[in-house]
């Protein structure tokens, strides 16, 4: 993101903070900048800080989140991986839903800090089904490598990952079968 905007990790000092202790810094004026998720939307919106960048502008997705279980796990419990697996694609695919919209935005609403309004205002535009696919798709991998790759160059990580090797679609492809789901995220 950076190099996107002509800065280098030069023109900053970064700090890690747990979000709470960020959003008290940046509100007392021990910090300039914070990077964080939607709720940081709260403090545009009450005239307490401005919003210099969102990612909401760039292209495609440029997050992700992963449900991880250890390889021991799986090998003793597959069943139990199985049913986590298909009751995330259930959630996935009714979270998709477009007529399940307004009731998303109420249940993130109600779960945080983040009024349904700024959720409305702020996903306008945005297909759901774009956020909530659960995928282990290319786009995800290169990603992926790409985060690994600067934590790489940052010297974040001491040698290069096989990133692809932490992808373990049997489960995932297995359960997309079983639901009849292949094909509905893309």
């Amino acid at each position: 993101m950076f190099a996107a905007h002509g800065l280098s990790e030069k023109d900053v000092r970064v700090i890690n903070m747990e979000p709470g202790t960020a959003k008290a810094a940046l509100l007392s004026g021990d910090v300039d900048a914070i990077f964080g998720s939607l709720e940081l939307v709260n403090f545009r919106d009450s005239g307490r800080a401005v919003l210099v960048y969102s990612s909401r502008t760039e292209a495609g997705p440029i997050g992700q989140g992963f449900v991880l279980v250890n390889q021991k796990f799986a090998r003793q419990h597959p069943q139990a991986t199985t049913r986590v697996v298909k009751a995330l694609l259930r959630a996935a695919q009714w979270s998709s839903d477009p007529a399940h919209r307004d009731e998303v935005f109420k249940l993130w609403a109600s779960a945080g800090a983040v009024p349904e309004a700024t959720y409305r205002r702020e996903y306008q535009g945005i297909a759901l089904a774009d956020r909530f696919s659960p995928l282990l798709d290319a786009g995800l991998a290169q990603r992926t490598r790409q985060a690994a790759t600067v934590a790489l160059q940052h010297r974040l990580i001491r040698e290069p990952i096989d990133v692809e090797s932490w992808f373990d679609r049997r489960y995932l492809d297995a359960a997309l079968r079983e639901l009849g789901l292949v094909g509905y995220w893309g």
